[in-house]
């Protein structure tokens, strides 16, 4: 039992890691929207160890890489809605997350998109930035509009290799 809680430390620990260096160094950042995969490993770590350690990777990675490398100033608001992008997939698929079909998976992730990036993310920016809802939106709303399908496919691509490499817990 020790074994697996470590392996699951170590593994959710990884994935903060490189959401973080994905995020913060392989990402293109304007002040309203960021492109890039540090969602990868927020997503990975919610379908293999539950909605919980996605949120707590999520969270971490988001208050990590906004102390050592900010873009601004930091706002919780993100770290939420970064917490809620690991959880809300893995809670939509429910414990055979890792059985689903792809169509399945696509609903999931464009329900957490929809609700992280675009009416989360962009109420915390007119809260930042003063700009109305109705100028930040139709960018925030393409964005996701590509990036779900994207996403989608990464993360089916990713799941079995991931699953090879990387002890699930048993939920």
């Amino acid at each position: 039992m020790q074994s697996v809680r470590l392996k699951r430390l170590v593994t959710s620990a990884l994935l903060v890691a490189l959401s973080v260096i994905a995020s913060r160094f392989l990402s293109i950042n304007t002040p309203i929207l960021r492109i890039g995969f540090g969602w990868l490993p927020v997503l990975l770590a919610g379908m293999l160890h539950g909605p919980g350690w996605g949120f707590v990777v999520g969270a971490l990675a988001d208050f990590i890489g906004a102390m050592l490398f900010p873009f601004g100033a930091y706002f919780p608001g993100f770290t939420l809605s970064a917490g809620l992008s690991g959880a809300i997939a893995p809670i939509l698929l429910g414990r055979n997350r890792w059985r689903s079909p792809y169509w399945r998976m696509f609903a999931a992730i464009a329900v957490s998109e929809f609700t992280t990036s675009v009416v989360l993310n962009t109420y915390w920016l007119t809260i930042i930035t003063g700009k109305a809802a109705m100028v930040l939106l139709p960018v925030r709303a393409l964005n996701a509009a590509v990036m779900v399908p994207i996403m989608t496919s990464l993360l089916y691509a990713f799941r079995q290799a991931a699953l090879r490499i990387i002890p699930r817990s048993s939920d």
